[in-house]
C-alpha cells in the first residue's frame, strides 16, 4: 500500500494544507489508520463522489463549485477545472474504459466528459430535468447512471451516445439513487420507499427493507454480493447470489452510514457521517473496527479505494480530501 515519501509530503503540505494524524478506534480488531487532509483551494466546494483515475490521480466533484477535481498524489497539488455550464450541482464522478472520466450535471441535466488533461465536453440527456445521479462504468465499456427525477436507468457511450432505459415495474413517485451492477445485471437503491431494485429481463424487482432505513450509497464486492448503506436506520446490508438480504447493525443508530467500498483484502470499508467515523466490516458482516476521523475532515461523504489500496474521501462539509494510509 502507498506510503508517502517525505518529499511528496512536503510538497502536499505546500500545495493543499497536508495534515496527518493517527485515528483513535473505539473498538478494534486492525491497525488503526493514519488519516491526511488535502485542502480543497476553492471555499465551498461541498465535495461529494470521487473516483480512482487513469492517471494514477484522485478525481472529485464539487457540488458547491460545479468544478471538477484531481488530485496529483506525487506532488499533493490539487487542480480544479470549472465546468462550461455554471451551477450544475456535480455530484458524481467515475472513471470510464476509454481513459477519460466522466460526471453528472444534475441541475443542468448533463453528463460531463473529462479528459485526464482537464478537457470537458458536455452531453445533454435526452430527458429534460432528468437529474442525473449514480454514475459508474458498466461491464459494456458505456456509462451507466440514474435518471432520478424521470425513474429511468440510462447509458452514454464514448462518443456521447445515449440510451435511455424505462424501469417497468418501477414503484410510482421514487428516485433510484445509487447503482450497481452484479454482472451484467443492474441493481439500485430507492431511499425514499425504502427498497432496492434490480433490472432483469425488463422488469423491475424491489426488495423491501424495513421502514426508514434509507438505502443509499451501494457497490459489488469482488466475491458476487451486493452491499448497501442503509444511512437512517445505521447498518449495511449484503444482498447474497440468491438475492438474500443480510443486515449488519452498526452500534449507533446514529452513525449515518453514507459510502462503503471494499479493499484488496475483502474487507468493507464505509463512512460513519453524523459520527466523524470510518467503520471496517469483513465480508462475513463482522465489525473490524471504528476509527474516529480528526479535524480538520469533517462530514466524510463519497469514497474509493486506489489501486495502491488506500482509501480516499471527501469530506463535504469542511472541503478536503481524506486520505486513509494503513
Amino acid at each position: 500500500m502507498r506510503h508517502l515519501t517525505r518529499r511528496a509530503a512536503m510538497a502536499s503540505t505546500a500545495a493543499s494544507a497536508f495534515i496527518a494524524s493517527h485515528a483513535r478506534a473505539t473498538t478494534a480488531k486492525i491497525k488503526p489508520p493514519r488519516f491526511v487532509a488535502h485542502a480543497i483551494p476553492s471555499p465551498n466546494a461541498k465535495p461529494y463522489l470521487i473516483t480512482s483515475g487513469p492517471d494514477n490521480a484522485i478525481w472529485f466533484a464539487e457540488s458547491g463549485t460545479s468544478k471538477i477535481g484531481r488530485l496529483d498524489l506525487k506532488t499533493g497539488v490539487i487542480t480544479e477545472f470549472a465546468t462550461p455550464t455554471p451551477n450544475t450541482q456535480s455530484s458524481g464522478i467515475a472513471a470510464g474504459a476509454d481513459g477519460n472520466l466522466w460526471f453528472t450535471e444534475n441541475t443542468a441535466a448533463k453528463i460531463g466528459r473529462i479528459t485526464p488533461q482537464g478537457a470537458i465536453t458536455e452531453f445533454a440527456c435526452p430527458t429534460a430535468n432528468a437529474t442525473p445521479n449514480g454514475i459508474m462504468p458498466g461491464p459494456d465499456g458505456r456509462i451507466w447512471f440514474i435518471e432520478a427525477n424521470v425513474g429511468k436507468l440510462a447509458a452514454i457511450s464514448p462518443d456521447g451516445r445515449f440510451e435511455e432505459m424505462t424501469l417497468t415495474g418501477l414503484s410510482p413517485g421514487t428516485k433510484p439513487l445509487s447503482l450497481a451492477f452484479r454482472g451484467n445485471t443492474p441493481w439500485f437503491s430507492e431511499p425514499e420507499i425504502d427498497k432496492i431494485g434490480v433490472l432483469s429481463n425488463g422488469t423491475v424487482t424491489e426488495l423491501a427493507l424495513k421502514a426508514g432505513s434509507q438505502p443509499r450509497a451501494m457497490f459489488a464486492h469482488p466475491n458476487g454480493d451486493i452491499w448497501f448503506a442503509a444511512t437512517s436506520n445505521a447498518f449495511l446490508g449484503r444482498i447474497d447470489a440468491k438475492n438474500a438480504v443480510s443486515v449488519y447493525a452498526l452500534p449507533d443508530v446514529k452513525a449515518e452510514p453514507r459510502s462503503l467500498a471494499a479493499t484488496p483484502d475483502g474487507n468493507i470499508w464505509f463512512t460513519e457521517d453524523s459520527l466523524q467515523k470510518m467503520g471496517c466490516m469483513s465480508p462475513q458482516g463482522e465489525l473490524l473496527g471504528e476509527f474516529d476521523i480528526p479535524e480538520p475532515l469533517r462530514g466524510p461523504r463519497g469514497m474509493c479505494v486506489h489501486r495502491d489500496g488506500c482509501i480516499f474521501f471527501s469530506a463535504y462539509e469542511s472541503g478536503h480530501i481524506g486520505e486513509l494510509v494503513f
